[in-house]
């Protein structure tokens, strides 16, 4: 191409978005006569300020670099005039840089077939001395080659993308650090940890890890809110950080935890270095805008050689430790000790939760239907749907085992979720039946186990009254305020709330004044040997007595013998439950009697002659 006197020239082609802020540089040298010094940086100079890019030209023959007019964009941390020349320009490159324009062109492996080599890097020029000062640069240019293929001339545009790098360094820091308290995450920490472990294996430094616990978090959110408690977390996380050496290492660990990678720290030291955490916080209140509040922490520790070579490992035997050092007191300390014991329990743990899983992938997880009858006729009111788990072969597992290890590990939702199913099957198909289900202190906190509820009763109330659901009285013991709120969602469905395992807690009569129950289960410890002990003879009146003040109704568990039978009838108590009337049946049971009705229990039956039976009026029904 030529210019109006003729000269043929280097044609530059600048294309700018202004939407996305990108500018490339396509020079076409075939029409070019070879001197490269006839290329003008100021006819490009008009056009590109606009995009705000700075364009340049370089000479690596002589150092000089030539820029547009807006290189004044970098005057306020850079003299321009230095950087006219390669050498001063390398003065102001920050030494962390990974790479700079000098080393990417003329170290290029690259060959120059005609038209030019793109180069594209990031790097920063700052302010000369220790100042951090400076700019950002995204630098995109073509270098050309001499007759010998060395680079001779490069051309290209520099944009300060000081607002795009600290967009990129923030999305690296969320990857990395945890947004409240500015350490580093879980994962991070996690990482760290395993290239600690690597080092000190190939070094032989000792190494320890501590699991730091904030003790009384909770209430301090619940008394005063979650800003304080937030704030309570970042302050913890500097008082800790103040008491760590430099080559130690803090992260936030989980909710109220920080875990701390204590490099060249002997087992010997792990519990000095805890003391000092423990009274770092716990000697001074912490003054937050609520007021004063007072912290303490407690400390789990690891020596790392002794106990495993795989961070995750280490991790969890950390809160293991933790956990034991909390249920000691507040403001405590446990080292870790390898134990057998704890090994067995964790591949226990392991084998049974794959076991939980399987069985519920495979539908092996069932459910039995033992029968609740009134108490003075013996017919049949409700079912309590009780849970079965077979293995491959079809064969029973044991529960004991399962329901100790799905509550620690967190599965016991999963298990109730599946009965509750079950029962919503049942009495969906069989509009004349009553049914309870069992379910755990997860379930009770757990917003998927009330979806699986709400979405099968739907609107149907009808179908709501005739479902019971039982928890235990150690479950309100643990959340007396969340317990209130869930039985009052149950009851919204039109659902009935049973207390499991009554007289377990020792805290009776508050839980029947406080909470809306319907029906107390007398738990079946106290009627077993009833026959045989005035104590629990005594025991079983005096909660009878007491559900009756209350105006709720009594089921009696575990009914083994006739003579139970008569004395909880004598009592009074309204229905009754037990192998004297019949183990969980696989399927719901048939009428016995001419009117429809299941009467069940050798007295009741050998008494029936064939009279038909008539329940009193007193005999309410149990989903009544």
């Amino acid at each position: 191409m030529y210019d109006m006197a003729g000269n043929k020239k280097i044609i530059v082609n600048l294309s700018g978005n202004s939407e996305n802020g990108t500018a490339s540089i396509n020079i076409d040298k075939n029409n070019h006569s070879g001197n490269l010094n006839e290329f003008s940086v100021e006819e490009m100079s008009s056009i590109v300020s606009a995009l705000g890019d700075i364009v340049y030209r370089w000479d690596l023959k002589t150092g000089q670099i030539e820029y547009s007019d807006n290189i004044y964009l970098l005057s306020e941390y850079i003299n321009i005039e230095d950087i006219r020349q390669e050498k001063g320009f390398n003065v102001y490159l920050d030494v962390d840089n990974f790479t700079d324009r000098n080393q990417t062109v003329r170290h290029s492996r690259a060959h120059d077939e005609g038209q030019g080599v793109n180069y594209e890097l990031d790097y920063k020029l700052k302010e000369a001395g220790r100042s951090q000062k400076g700019y950002w640069i995204e630098d995109k240019g073509k270098w050309f080659a001499d007759s010998k293929g060395r680079p001779e001339i490069a051309v290209g545009i520099m944009r300060i993308v000081d607002k795009r790098h600290d967009e990129l360094q923030k999305l690296a820091l969320l990857g990395t650090h945890d947004a409240l308290t500015g350490l580093v995450n879980r994962i991070h920490l996690s990482e760290k940890l395993s290239q600690c472990m690597s080092s000190a294996k190939v070094t032989g430094q000792p190494l320890s890890f501590l699991l730091v616990g904030i003790d009384n978090l909770a209430l301090i959110n619940e008394a005063f809110g979650l800003s304080v408690a937030d704030e309570i977390l970042c302050m913890v996380a500097q008082r800790i950080s103040k008491r760590l050496r430099r080559t130690d290492l803090i992260g936030r660990y989980s909710g109220n935890k920080f875990g701390v990678i204590l490099t060249t720290c002997e087992e010997d030291d792990i519990q000095v270095a805890a003391k000092r955490l423990t009274d770092a916080v716990g000697n001074k209140v912490f003054k937050t805008k609520a007021g004063a509040v007072n912290v303490t922490i407690s400390v789990g520790g690891i020596f790392v050689p002794k106990c495993s070579n795989v961070a995750a490992d280490i991790m969890q035997f950390s809160e293991e430790t933790l956990a034991y050092a909390k249920a000691q007191s507040f403001d405590s300390f446990m080292l870790y000790k390898p134990s057998v014991k704890r090994e067995n329990m964790r591949k226990k743990n392991i084998d049974v939760a794959n076991e939980i899983i399987s069985a519920l992938n495979d539908g092996r997880v069932s459910a039995v239907f033992q029968p609740i009858v009134h108490t003075a006729t013996g017919v049949l009111e409700s079912y309590e749907c009780l849970m079965r788990i077979n293995d491959h072969e079809g064969q029973p597992i044991s529960l004991e085992d399962v329901i100790e290890v799905a509550e620690r590990v967190n599965l016991m939702w999963l298990l109730d979720s599946r009965i509750l199913q079950i029962a919503l099957k049942v009495l969906a198909k069989n509009k004349q039946v009553n049914l309870s289900v069992n379910i755990s202190a997860a379930s009770v906190n757990n917003i998927n186990w009330l979806e699986i509820l709400t979405a099968g009763i739907g609107n149907n109330h009808d179908m709501g009254k005739r479902l019971t659901i039982e928890i235990t009285e150690t479950c309100l013991l643990a959340d007396g305020k969340g317990t209130a709120e869930f039985i009052d969602k149950i009851h919204a469905l039109g659902c009935l709330v049973s207390i499991d395992d009554f007289g377990t807690g020792y805290t009776s009569f508050t839980n029947l004044k406080q909470l809306d129950i319907d029906i107390i289960k007398i738990d079946g410890s106290f009627i077993s040997n009833m026959r045989n002990n005035a104590d629990d003879r005594f025991f079983v009146k005096t909660m009878y007595d007491l559900a009756k003040h209350f105006k709720v109704k009594t089921v009696a568990e575990w009914v083994e013998h006739e003579d139970d039978v008569t004395f909880l009838a004598k009592l009074g108590v309204d229905y009754l439950q037990g192998f004297y009337f019949a183990a969980g049946q696989q399927e719901l049971l048939e009428p016995n009697q001419n009117n429809g009705q299941t009467i069940l229990g050798e007295r009741f039956i050998k008494n029936i002659s064939n009279k038909k039976i008539i329940l009193n009026d007193n005999d309410a029904k149990f989903a009544s």
